[in-house]
């Protein structure tokens, strides 16, 4: 008989309730279902009778010991539409009491025969869905009616002479006993709320220093004759204008430049972040665990993930720098109250694309905690008119309402954020955008000199050596 009993159980056994399982007196698994070897039974495809039993256990854990069950035996019965599945079942009640059930009606099903050539035989339940009688072995993590997987079972059949007509076995009705209850256990204190860790703030920004206003005068420095003669290499002749070398100096003032991008965080005016916290939290919220959840404070829905609105500050995208506050809360209820989880008014302080997720949580049930946390160490790169998420990694403040089901280090769903100015206006965007190019001081003054020949009778200056005037292109 091979048969997985029902694949999201054993997902959300591996992934939320960090679970496992054993099989046991011949039962094994292949990776994908459960084999139990038959034992003895007998079968009419002609009358669509059975009757075949099967041997084996399987033994499930996980929560921490809390989910505790086993299934063994099981039991194959067709009877011209009264189909189902027999098995010896044992579990504990999420708090703590061990129970016998033994031999129930575990699933009811469509089930078919076929007998095929060389003794071959096949029976085959469809339509598979889980019967009252084992709702309590699940804890309430699944209804009556809930759809579990198809069964199937190869058979060979024995010498003709030795197949008499099946004789099916009456669905039983047994009340369970539960053994002796032990003490409930008791759940941890919680642990003392951290203190949320508060971003620093930023240094104040330097004011530039301002230079004095340069005098722009020109300062002319008359060397003397001779001297310039010899370093013209010249010598005056009779009757000709006297040309001398002069020097002339100015004083040049510091001209405004503009300085490198400088990123200013800007003031938020709307947005909204969009997360799903832990899609494989959400599907067993939604499967076995029989959850639900619901908004509050401006939050809402979004299929599977949830959406905050931006209830204040700043934030610049060029330097990925800020800090961010979110509203609302989602509330998450399953296993019949056991759990009973509350994540509110997310924020968000970055610095360089990396920083830390705080949310308020309120749990009760299993995992009984309130307080405001740094929840998820976060890293995001820039998308739209905001940012994404590239890792959230729960820390160790984050996982005490998970009740195991999570651990330090795990990684939980990624978010998005876009934001908006309080202005929609292309300078307001722009402003945003912290790319302003702010000019900066004036830079100190300086003296420069340059050799000019000047007309020793008239005073007029002949040409420099670059053939203008410093600093005038004259």
């Amino acid at each position: 008989m091979q048969w997985t009993i029902n694949s999201h159980f054993l997902n959300a056994l591996k992934m939320m309730m960090h679970g496992s399982w054993s099989t046991s007196s011949g039962a094994s698994w292949n990776g994908k279902a459960f084999s139990f070897p038959v034992s003895k039974g007998s079968l009419s495809s002609t009358a669509q009778k059975a009757d075949v039993k099967y041997s084996g256990s399987v033994h499930f854990t996980g929560v921490g010991g809390r989910m505790d069950l086993t299934l063994a035996d099981p039991e194959i019965v067709v009877n011209n539409g009264d189909d189902h599945v027999i098995m010896s079942v044992k579990s504990k009640t999420m708090v703590g009491q061990s129970v016998d059930y033994g031999r129930i009606t575990f699933v009811d099903m469509t089930g078919s025969i076929t007998q095929g050539q060389n003794d071959a035989a096949q029976v085959v339940g469809t339509n598979v869905k889980l019967n009252s009688q084992a709702v309590d072995a699940f804890a309430g993590f699944y209804q009556a009616g809930k759809p579990m997987d198809d069964i199937d079972s190869s058979l060979k059949l024995g010498p003709q002479s030795s197949r008499p007509e099946p004789t099916v076995t009456p669905k039983p009705s047994v009340t369970p006993k539960p053994s002796v209850k032990p003490k409930p256990t008791v759940a941890p204190k919680p642990s003392v709320k951290p203190k949320p860790r508060v971003s620093p703030k930023p240094s104040a920004k330097p004011k530039p220093t301002v230079a004095p206003k340069p005098d722009q005068s020109t300062i002319m420095a008359p060397q003397s004759d001779a001297a310039t003669e010899a370093a013209a290499g010249e010598a005056p002749s009779a009757g000709a204008h006297k040309i001398i070398r002069k020097q002339v100096c100015t004083v040049v003032p510091g001209a405004s430049r503009a300085t490198s991008p400088t990123s200013t965080p800007a003031k938020v005016g709307k947005g909204s972040m969009n997360w799903g916290v832990s899609t494989s939290f959400v599907n067993a919220l939604k499967g076995p665990m029989q959850g639900k959840w619901t908004m509050s404070g401006g939050a809402s829905a979004d299929g599977t993930r949830f959406n905050f609105p931006f209830s204040g500050g700043n934030y610049d995208r060029a330097t990925k720098t800020g800090n961010l506050n979110f509203s609302g809360g989602v509330h998450f209820t399953g296993v019949h109250g056991l759990l009973d989880l509350s994540l509110s008014d997310p924020s968000l302080s970055l610095k360089n694309g990396k920083g830390v997720m705080k949310l308020t949580l309120n749990a009760g049930g299993m995992a009984p905690f309130k307080g405001r946390v740094d929840f998820a160490n976060v890293s995001v790169v820039p998308s739209g008119s905001g940012f994404t998420a590239t890792s959230v990694v729960l820390t160790g403040n984050g996982v005490q309402v998970w009740n195991g089901f999570y651990k330090k280090g795990h990684s939980m769903d990624n978010f998005s954020v876009s934001l908006g100015d309080k202005s929609d206006s292309a300078s307001a965007a722009k402003q945003n955008s912290a790319s302003l190019v702010k000019k900066s001081a004036a830079s100190p003054t300086k003296r420069e000199c340059h050799d000019v020949l000047v007309d020793a009778k008239t005073g007029q200056i002949i040409s420099g050596s670059n053939g203008s005037l410093p600093n005038t292109g004259v």
